[in-house]
């Protein structure tokens, strides 16, 4: 049972690496998405929905 929560990481890290090459995403800087570990794929993963998400930030929809 001590290996559930490193098999769960593993799979989140895999799955982060598959959704971040899908969109032709292979290095941040000089290293590539495979040496990164788990907290840096994610990071990097959320500034890449941030960039996509066409309701983030400047020039998004906006009520008034």
């Amino acid at each position: 049972m001590s290996n559930y929560p490193c098999k769960n990481l593993e799979k989140r890290r895999k799955e982060l690496i598959n959704i971040l090459t899908t969109f032709e995403f292979y290095k941040n800087g000089d290293k590539s998405l495979y040496e990164l570990p788990l907290p840096d794929l994610e990071h990097e993963y959320e500034s890449f929905q941030a960039n996509l998400h066409p309701h983030i930030g400047v020039g998004s929809i906006h009520w008034v």
